[in-house]
């Protein structure tokens, strides 16, 4: 299959992948410029030059998978460099790694003009999002491209593995519906960002019902309530930018790391 088909391939199917190129070449190399391979978190396809120095494009690689972007790297085949692995072909290799992620996921809990304005945020932002609300009649505020579940949220409905972009926005019209939520998720430490909208009060006897079912307080320490930057929000659309703005603010903080 041609590697530009297989790249068009995963990325239909929502598998993340690396897309490497090189592109610049100096001296002895296996393999010149405009050579491309792809790495998945599983496999390659096709390939840029084998060896010790493949398998170090291929870490690189999947590195960039895990934190999404991409990245110029020199790899020296010559023993005259400190970043040398061995390799005596004499010559030098630039590639370009760049990593084609599925989109963040945002999972809504409730269907309210909160939701509504944050789900509509979300997808002008490239979220793939998933709405959790009880009441059928709501399911028309949302667009077509909204998965729209008939039900509170539960653990069996969320993916077995959160990446490092997905978020939970836990924001219903029912002070239990709330609790369930962040009872179902709290304690999934491979979900980055989980919000809860409500006032003082609220937050304080979700947080209290949270504890008497053996919640740690390092886990509540981690849901951001009340959800959003403080910035003063009021309206449900103003909520939405506070509430995308501390998502992004958290996926980009992570990628600093």
């Amino acid at each position: 299959m041609d590697i530009l088909a297989r790249l068009q391939e995963l990325r239909q199917t929502g598998t993340p992948c690396a897309l490497v190129t090189v592109t610049y070449t100096q001296g002895s190399i296996p393999r010149h410029a405009g050579a491309k391979m792809i790495v998945t978190e599983a496999d390659t396809h096709d390939t840029v030059g084998g060896g010790k120095f493949e398998d170090l494009v291929i870490a690189d690689a999947r590195a960039a998978i895990a934190t999404g972007g991409a990245s110029t790297k020199i790899y020296p085949l010559h023993e005259h460099s400190a970043d040398s692995f061995g390799a005596i072909c004499g010559g030098e290799v630039t590639v370009f790694i760049e990593a084609f992620l599925p989109p963040a996921h945002l999972y809504l809990v409730g269907g309210g003009h909160c939701a509504q304005a944050v789900a509509a945020l979300a997808g002008t932002l490239g979220f793939a999002i998933t709405v959790f609300d009880d009441r059928p009649d709501f399911r028309d505020a949302f667009a077509d491209s909204v998965r729209y579940v008939g039900a509170p949220l539960n653990a069996q409905a969320l993916p077995d593995a959160f990446r490092a972009s997905d978020a939970v926005a836990v924001m219903s019209r029912n002070p239990q519906i709330d609790t369930e939520a962040v009872a179902a998720v709290v304690g999934r430490s491979d979900l980055r960002y989980l919000g809860m909208i409500g006032s003082k009060k609220k937050i304080k006897t979700v947080f209290a019902e949270l504890a008497s079912r053996g919640v740690s307080a390092e886990e509540l320490a981690r849901v951001r309530a009340p959800i959003g930057l403080d910035i003063g929000a009021d309206t449900p659309a103003e909520i939405a930018v506070a509430v995308m703005a501390e998502i992004l603010q958290t996926r980009r903080a992570e990628r600093a790391e």
